[in-house]
């Protein structure tokens, strides 16, 4: 019986060190995924825009890590850009909530595009026109 309970407790020695010598060589969590972006306002294809309109940019960015950079940009159909924001990160969350004023349109096309960058380099972007008129 002695015997039986001295092997019991090497074994238990033995798988306790194991376990523990087998946790210390595991990496550091990375942050493998893209950020996701989700534009509240304004809708695609849904809102018309006249000289003088001002449309309300609201957006959600989130990532399971930290996000590091989230970039909002307007451009017109002749992909020379309007508007531009830069929002430098350390968060797992972004709102975005700004406006642009169109003023002087000579395009009836624009496109507003958001990019959001995590702290492990992954890029997303989500891109939706919006209609406008002279």
């Amino acid at each position: 019986m002695k015997l039986s309970r001295i092997i019991y407790i090497f074994f238990y020695f033995l798988l306790l060190f194991f376990g523990i010598a087998c946790d210390s060589d595991d990496p550091e969590p990375t942050n493998e995924h893209y950020p996701e972006i989700n534009i509240i306002s304004p809708l695609q294809a849904t809102d018309l825009y006249y000289s003088g309109d001002t449309m309300f940019i609201e957006a959600i960015i989130s990532d399971n890590g930290a996000l590091n950079l989230v970039r909002t940009l307007i451009e017109d159909s002749e992909n020379k850009t309007v508007f531009t924001l830069h929002n430098q990160l350390n968060t797992s969350s972004f709102f975005v909530d700004t406006i642009y004023v169109f003023e002087n349109i000579q395009c009836t096309n624009y496109f507003l595009t958001i990019f959001a960058t995590n702290t492990a380099g992954y890029t997303s972007e989500k891109k939706i026109y919006i209609h406008s008129m002279p």
